[in-house]
């Protein structure tokens, strides 16, 4: 695996590069989430809001947690992990998704699909990118 080459400044190199992957993926996330799941309502954002519920901020903290796990994941390579993730997602969230699939499963798609996306780019950054 290209994360492990030698000599301290590439340690070093490679550490910040898995550090700035993670936070753009942990702040940029619900972002990319929202503006898609607008896209899809044809609304104005400010007209697409997340149904009422009390476990909207639980949501936002499995989201974060997909993201900190998907990535982990990918950059230990244990992709059949991403299973796991998903479908303990998909049951944390069942009643959710019954009661406004669009929404919930739609999240869950999109910010799944983000996830993968900045995992394998972190992933592609730390084996092809040299200083």
């Amino acid at each position: 695996m290209c994360i492990f080459e030698t000599g301290s400044s590439r340690h070093i190199f490679n550490a910040a590069i898995v550090i700035l992957g993670y936070i753009l993926t942990f702040a940029l996330s619900g972002l990319v989430v929202r503006f898609i799941l607008n896209r899809c309502d044809k609304k104005s954002p400010a007209e697409v809001k997340a149904p009422a519920s009390p476990d909207m901020d639980l949501g936002m903290i499995i989201g974060k947690c997909e993201n900190f796990l998907g990535i982990t994941f990918v950059l230990a390579d244990q992709v059949t992990g991403l299973a796991l993730l998903f479908a303990a997602k998909s049951i944390l969230r069942a009643k959710d998704m019954r009661n406004n699939p669009k929404y919930f499963l739609g999240g869950t798609m999109v910010n799944f699909s983000f996830t993968m996306f900045m995992a394998f780019l972190i992933k592609y950054c730390l084996c092809n990118i040299r200083f």
